[in-house]
């Protein structure tokens, strides 16, 4: 065998063993990756079978590179095994075909790289100057942040098939790297969409220069609170965390329980969006990480698009009956002005909460998440949604005018203390809504006009003008759906006789209404509905005096749905957990008369 054969044997088995051993996929290499704000490293891009460069795919940013493929050539002989369970889980139907980019760790500077600014700007003095020791420096999160967003992501963009929307981006870590990706999403959530942390590292520094390693919880989940109160991060997004119970994870229940808590208290919901996950007997190794990521990939990958179709915002649209306001317009993916297909379109109110957080629960309705779910699988046609601010007066606006017409004198002065002493204006905004907003929207948009397909939906307040919307104006809204449905219109009475009394004018007033109404079971339809808990308990004498009065006159489960969910509370976290329910009732309207 001649030298230069033997040389050439020996440079290909050079470049075998310089690869990650592995059967599955295809890898892709970028050595020491150049950046202006952090040190070069090498960057592995994994396409799994079948890549097709015509077919963008989800991507996955993943920290801690050289533990993540090949465990002959990590520093504790483990790896993550990623290849692995991403090409199992893709052949197993449990999550679509994804791009991993995994991006080496600093090495000395890993632990300032992953150690969150934001979070450590907020901690005591004292914690910061010991975690700044710990870790050798004040923290470089930031400068690896706009590395990943600004150099990193745009080159993969642009030499990949991705799906670069923050709907199919998501970023994951372990240890210290979970802490980098879950920042990672809250500073940029524009960016990515979901961040998975597996052992998370909420103590921040080095375990063995804390006096006290339970103490140190409310401090640090105090400095997440804080820096959370300012991040942009919603509901709209999906986080994951977890641990495990043994060695270093033994240490994280104190901080991973108040962190559940402090979620929950910023609108997140155990499910969907957020997964707090804990794996008895595990500890803090590739080993575990390991056998538990097949939870983190399905829990990111195999969630529905965090938000799709195109939202267009209507700035402060006029009116001649009603102070002007910002409309929101949601149109479903495939819409197209020049297509011969028109859609349903749902009026709803309250417009600021349904796609953005409400100040108050800091939970918005999921509707550009829920929506395209229900048309993608068949359960409801392709929509429109006119989202409609409310303004100041908002009671004033929603309060049913002709019903509250029909009350005593003296729950009407009840009704108009309510209302900061205003009375109904809700006439006058059906009118902005018949007369001004609906011709305008159906002049735009490719609609059908009729009300078959036009409903309305409402919560609270939003759910008196969504049904009297619809008993005003029954040629125009065929269907109505309000949650959480008060009944009433003066704060609710507290003692037995008095609600007895509530109860009885009520029922009247909404029964005389109802006579006068053109509304007809079979061509309309009504839902309302109720939680147990909190404000929505105290609706309930009155949604069962109400549907019984609707039952009596002749409305039957085919035309009136009136559920009630056990343990929802009285705001957009739990309608958001409940919206496909409405939707579907009003955009599946039967043909009837």
């Amino acid at each position: 065998m001649s030298k230069r054969i033997v040389h050439w044997l020996l440079v290909c088995l050079s470049l075998l063993a310089a690869a990650p051993a592995l059967a599955q996929g295809h890898f892709e290499q970028y050595p020491a990756f150049a950046s202006t704000f952090v040190a070069p490293r090498n960057v592995t891009v994994w396409l799994p079978d079948g890549y097709d460069p015509k077919t963008p795919l989800p991507v996955v940013y993943m920290q801690d590179n050289q533990q993540l493929w090949d465990a002959t050539k990590t520093w504790n002989g483990e790896a993550w095994g990623v290849a692995e369970t991403m090409t199992r889980l893709i052949k197993a139907g449990k999550v679509p075909p994804a791009i991993i980019v995994g991006i080496d760790n600093g090495v000395s500077l890993r632990g300032r790289e992953y150690l969150p600014q934001k979070i450590y700007d907020r901690l005591p003095a004292d914690v910061r100057a010991r975690t700044a020791a710990g870790w050798g420096g004040e923290p470089l999160s930031d400068p690896y942040l706009k590395f990943l967003v600004t150099e990193l992501k745009p080159f993969i963009d642009s030499h990949y098939a991705t799906q670069s929307d923050a709907a199919h981006t998501f970023v994951m870590g372990s240890s210290m790297g979970g802490l980098i990706s879950f920042y990672a999403q809250a500073e940029y959530p524009q960016v990515f969409g979901g961040s998975a942390s597996l052992s998370m590292h909420w103590l921040l520094e080095n375990p063995a220069a804390i006096p006290d390693v339970k103490g140190h919880a409310p401090e640090v989940i105090k400095a997440f609170g804080d820096y959370l109160a300012t991040s942009s991060l919603t509901t709209r997004g999906h986080v994951y965390v977890d641990q495990g119970s043994a060695t270093l994870d033994a240490n994280y229940r104190p901080y991973s329980l108040r962190f559940e808590t402090l979620m929950k208290g910023r609108g997140w919901v155990e499910g969907e969006h957020f997964s707090s996950q804990i794996f008895p007997g595990q500890d803090h190794s590739e080993k575990s990480w390991a056998s538990r990521l097949d939870v983190a990939l399905e829990f990111l990958l195999s969630q529905h698009v965090v938000a799709s179709g195109s939202l267009i915002t209507l700035p402060q649209v006029t009116s001649k009956f009603v102070q002007a306001r910002d409309v929101h317009v949601w149109l479903p993916d495939g819409y197209d002005p020049d297509d011969a297909q028109t859609y349903k379109v749902i009026y709803m109110m309250d417009g600021q909460n349904l796609f953005e957080p409400s100040p108050w629960s800091h939970a918005d309705w999921g509707v550009a998440e829920t929506l395209p779910g229900l048309i993608a699988s068949g359960k409801v046609p392709p929509a429109i949604v006119v989202g409609v601010d409310n303004i100041d007066a908002r009671t004033a606006e929603y309060d049913p005018q002709k019903i509250y017409d029909l009350l005593p004198p003296d729950y009407q002065a009840r009704a108009r203390d309510f209302a900061n002493g205003s009375a109904p204006n809700s006439d006058n905004f059906l009118k902005f809504l018949v007369t001004e907003l609906k011709p305008a929207i159906d002049a735009a948009y490719r609609t059908q006009t009729g009300p078959g397909s036009t409903s309305i939906i409402g919560s609270s307040s939003g759910g008196h003008i969504a049904l009297y919307a619809q008993g005003e104006y029954p040629g125009v809204f065929g269907a109505s759906a309000s949650l959480s449905m008060p009944w009433l219109m003066a704060d609710p009475a507290r003692d037995e006789a008095g609600i007895r009394a509530d109860t009885a004018v009520l029922t009247t007033a909404y029964r005389m209404w109802l006579q006068g109404t053109g509304m007809k079971p079979g061509r309309n339809r009504i839902y309302t509905d109720q939680g147990t808990v909190g404000l929505d308990a105290l609706f309930t004498p009155y949604e069962q005096s109400e549907v019984a009065m609707f039952r009596a006159k002749g409305w039957t489960d085919a035309n009136f749905a009136a559920p009630v969910y056990d343990g929802a509370e009285h705001s957009e976290t739990f309608w958001r957990q409940r919206v496909a329910v409405p939707l579907e009732f009003v955009l599946n309207r039967p043909a009837g008369p």
